[in-house]
């Protein structure tokens, strides 16, 4: 469109630019567009419609303001966005952004983003993880001697799975007077069993060597292993006992122990508690808004060899738990059996007492950091059997949907928290077994290395770790 820049025309416009009110201007156009003619309206339409209103806000930011609002991104936002432009691409490959983007979502020091490779293969592999979409599967037949999967003891840490048969073997370990095991846990480097005379026998996966120490009570709620180390839970007492010195330390905790982390190298553990803000104390069951969670940091002094506390930390719980609700511990013998690196309550609803869903505490055994899991509704059969934390902010759980089990994944910080996994869950549609049978017959395990489904009739493995799979892995497109 023609623009004629004479005085009077130019004299119009500094007059309409000095007007400062909304009102003002707003009267002014108003009163031009009845002036204009059928012709005049047309062209103005069309000149309107070929102007942008869009604003590339992002792209037109300096690079530190940008970085900010980027790093609220998801990691796989970093790689779909870059195709809306080439200044997004630009941005989005940056080394600030992405730095800022693992450090909020992931923690400082996640991986060397100055390496390409580096962040694409970690970026890969994490997308898979929380997406649940293994590279590979394989399946491995065996015959459990006992009909139901929740009598077997067993365990799964990097890519070795150790089980007790009534035979007393706990994979190729066994004692000399073959004692009957009640439990087992394994790591990266040993393998720990508890006999039912209260011994716990532990071997070093990797050397000859192996170690034996007594329990003083049978009377323990948890059991946990990491790196060479073991410790049981006792009503006001964490025991420690640590293979590469067979030593073993007694630390007193406050009561309403709810889970142990021990730090897989280091000489440090941490505790988190649960208790009533009213009286302390915690006895099986309380209100939800009367509930509060207390994370407490212990690490060993190098002069006196005694394991001093830190400053106790409040755990906020998920914004969605409000009041109108009990949280209460399943105390049966199968959590304690299969799950030792979860916290796990059930929650009971007033209004609603059919209902259960359950608050799933995961953890990063080096920072000690606590990822709470609120679970969707109707999602939960049998905590201790149920579901993995196969990275400390990653669950997969089972839910029932439509009528029949299917694998899902909780991730409390990412913007869709729950997803499901439709490669995971066809093994489970496949097996067609009922919901009500499900926690005798099956149970998941894993980590970020692979995922397994164990029931009576065998072991199936779903790898994520391209270089390292389990044996006659058959690709998954």
């Amino acid at each position: 469109m023609e623009v004629y820049h004479d005085h009077q025309v130019e004299e119009i416009l500094i007059r309409f630019q000095n007007l400062r009110s909304k009102s003002a201007r707003r009267a002014v156009y108003l009163n031009v567009l009845n002036e204009l003619r059928v012709d005049e309206r047309r062209e103005l339409k069309n000149h309107i419609d070929k102007t942008s209103f869009h604003r590339d806000i992002l792209g037109s930011l300096p690079l530190e303001l940008a970085v900010q609002i980027t790093s609220y991104l998801e990691l796989a936002d970093l790689f779909n966005l870059q195709s809306v432009c080439k200044r997004w691409k630009s941005l989005l490959i940056n080394r600030l952004v992405r730095d800022s983007v693992l450090n909020w979502r992931y923690g400082p020091g996640t991986v060397d983003t100055s390496s390409n490779l580096a962040f694409l293969q970690f970026a890969r592999d994490r997308v898979m993880l929380e997406r649940g979409q293994p590279v590979s599967q394989s399946h491995f037949s065996w015959q459990l001697q006992t009909y139901q999967i929740s009598m077997n003891p067993m365990d799964y840490h990097s890519g070795r799975y150790a089980w007790v048969e009534m035979d007393t073997f706990v994979f190729r370990f066994c004692t000399e007077n073959r004692d009957v095991f009640d439990n087992v846990r394994i790591t990266d480097q040993i393998v720990a069993a508890l006999s039912r005379r209260g011994t716990c026998h532990v071997w070093h996966l990797h050397t000859n060597t192996e170690g034996i120490f007594h329990l003083p009570s049978a009377n323990f709620n948890r059991f946990v292993a990491n790196g060479t180390k073991v410790a049981f839970g006792f009503r006001e007492n964490v025991l420690q006992w640590d293979l590469s010195t067979q030593t073993t330390h007694a630390i007193r905790v406050p009561t309403g122990l709810h889970l142990i982390i021990l730090h897989p190298s280091q000489d440090r553990l941490a505790t988190v508690h649960i208790s009533n803000r009213d009286t302390g104390r915690f006895a099986g069951s309380i209100a939800t808004d009367r509930a509060v969670f207390t994370l407490r940091q212990f690490y060993r002094d190098g002069n006196t060899g005694a394991f001093l506390d830190e400053e106790p930390e409040i755990l906020p719980l998920p914004s969605d738990i409000g009041p109108g609700g009990n949280f209460y511990e399943d105390l049966t013998d199968r959590k304690s059996r299969c799950n030792h690196r979860l916290g796990s309550l059930h929650i009971n609803w007033h209004n609603n007492r059919d209902l259960t869903e359950a608050l799933i505490l995961t953890a990063d055994p080096c920072t000690f950091q606590i990822y709470m899991h609120r679970t969707h509704q109707g999602s939960i059969h049998n905590v201790g059997l149920s579901m993995t934390a196969i990275a400390p902010d990653l669950l997969y759980y089972i839910r029932k949907a439509d009528g029949n089990p299917a694998i899902w994944i909780s991730n409390p910080r990412a913007k869709r928290a729950h997803r499901p996994s439709p490669m995971l869950s066809r093994e489970l549609l496949r097996k067609e077994v009922n919901w009500e049978d499900f926690d005798r017959r099956f149970m998941i395990l894993g980590d970020g290395c692979s995922v397994l489904l164990v029931d009576a009739s065998g072991l199936r493995v779903w790898s994520f770790d391209r270089d390292d799979q389990a044996m006659g892995a058959i690709p998954i497109s």
